[in-house]
């Protein structure tokens, strides 16, 4: 019969992943909530980033650093943690999120507002909303749920930072449109606390619900050695007992001799790393050979190509609208006030927002993705893998179709992007070509100097294997 001191440890155990995804979630909702109050888009998409990144590596070893339903939802659906976990997860989330939000309109004058910015619309607030709550959930998924990303002997240290800069190029791609929430828990927050429309919260909340369930599909479509039961991935001595041919849905699973199902914990550490390891005993050498050996089908790497490509096109565009908006507002304010250009320049600062979402998203689709088809996003960084000889992701056989792909997310984004700026006409409009007086010879060096760069760059850190160098 268990001790009362036992008794006392196994309830704290039971309640530290909810109370920390709680005050994760708090933290995030707050930092959200006290920058969308002070009116300024320069720094807030940078500021919720960090904070996302500071909760989920304080709290990773606790609960797995979720702190978004979206997230939560999307390792239930992949049999990652159990529904029942989920739902703690959840609610867990939720209440943080509407004390954070809570808090915030106590403590700052006003509210926080939920619904459509400018001229944007419904369908405007559906494509942004879903595009970057999937990008969150599947970024997450991919680099903490994956067990080649994110191997419990060798757990990685960057899923915090991947996923938190998604925060980046969502908020500078969508706040002027949606809000930027892609957060059921910021949704509830300050849907209830505020003075939103209970319309329009369960309109976000259906929106990013279903965007977990479109991220959990693209992980199963990228990573198809994660199904449950997939052969080669498993050694005949585990076997598929139901707990792995059911996962979490199984109504056994993690009551047979007292362990947990296969990725029951998913961290980010190497406590939470050592946890898993000894209630499931080491991995396989059989798993752990086909994990080093494994090589995407061609066309997994050819979807991956497309999703990053479309990923990264779409948050140019985006961003690019939403900086030129926040311009225009500032042009506007300047015409009806006394002030002088010298005391604006703080407010025009953020012409620097497109190309640091342009890295943000690069940095987390490389993430998610480089360890299946390289991470090129690009036909000049493909080309210069391919003809250079210094890349097994892409063969010859395999450069146009890569290349094509890739053209093809590009070119699907741009439509995604004339879709949700079609009501602003030429003030959103993209134009090509030299800018601010330039000449076309200057236009053409400055392109040609930096694409070299680029390339440069992804070849030296992606195909050098000297061990004189960290890779």
């Amino acid at each position: 019969m268990a001790t009362l001191r036992e008794r006392a440890i196994n309830a704290a155990e039971t309640i530290a992943p909810l109370f920390g995804e709680f005050m994760g979630t708090f933290m995030v909702t707050a930092t959200y909530g006290c920058n969308a109050q002070t009116g300024s888009i320069t720094w807030m998409p940078t500021s919720i980033a960090f904070a996302v990144m500071v909760c989920m590596l304080a709290l990773a070893h606790v609960s797995g650093g979720h702190l978004n339903p979206v997230i939560s939802l999307g390792f239930g659906l992949v049999r990652k943690i159990s529904w029942m976990q989920v739902l703690g997860y959840c609610l867990a989330q939720l209440c943080g999120g509407l004390a954070g939000g809570g808090v915030v309109n106590v403590l700052v004058s006003g509210s926080v507002d939920i619904g459509p910015k400018h001229n944007y619309g419904m369908l405007d607030i559906l494509i942004v909303e879903v595009l970057f709550s999937t990008v969150v959930g599947f970024v997450a998924l991919s680099c903490m749920a994956s067990s080649r990303s994110n191997p419990r002997s060798d757990p990685n240290h960057y899923s915090a930072m991947a996923v938190g800069f998604v925060a980046i190029a969502g908020g500078h791609a969508g706040y002027e449109i949606s809000g930027a929430y892609y957060n059921p828990a910021l949704t509830v927050g300050y849907g209830l606390s505020g003075n939103a429309q209970p319309v329009l919260v369960l309109v976000y909340l259906s929106f990013q619900v279903g965007s977990a369930i479109l991220a959990a599909t693209l992980f199963y479509l990228l990573h198809p050695e994660e199904i449950p039961g997939v052969e080669g991935l498993i050694s005949d001595a585990e076997g598929l007992g139901c707990d792995r041919a059911c996962g979490a849905v199984c109504p056994c699973a993690g009551v047979r001799s007292g362990k947990q199902s296969y990725g029951a914990t998913s961290s980010l550490d190497s406590a939470g790393a050592a946890a898993g390891m000894a209630a499931d005993g080491q991995e396989s050498e059989v798993l752990a050979s086909n994990r080093s050996t494994y090589r995407a089908s061609v066309p997994v790497r050819l979807l991956s190509e497309f999703i990053g490509s479309f990923a990264i096109v779409a948050t140019f565009g985006l961003s690019t609208a939403c900086n030129t908006l926040v311009q225009h507002d500032v042009q506007a304010t300047s015409k009806t006030t006394t002030q002088s250009p010298s005391n604006l320049s703080s407010e025009v600062l953020p012409v620097t927002s497109v190309p640091w979402a342009m890295g943000a998203i690069v940095l987390s689709m490389g993430y998610a993705l480089g360890k299946i088809s390289g991470g090129h996003f690009n036909p000049a960084i493909t080309i210069a893998a391919v003809f250079s000889r210094r890349s097994s992701a892409v063969t010859y056989a395999e450069f146009l179709p890569t290349i094509t792909v890739q053209v093809g997310g590009g070119m699907l984004a741009a439509l995604v992007y004339t879709c949700v700026n079609r009501g602003n006409g030429n003030l959103t409009r993209i134009s090509i070509g030299p800018k601010n007086e330039n000449s076309f010879f200057m236009a053409a060096a400055t392109e040609t100097f930096f694409t070299l760069v680029v390339a440069f760059v992804a070849l030296c850190s992606t195909t050098v294997t000297s061990p004189k160098y960290f890779r």
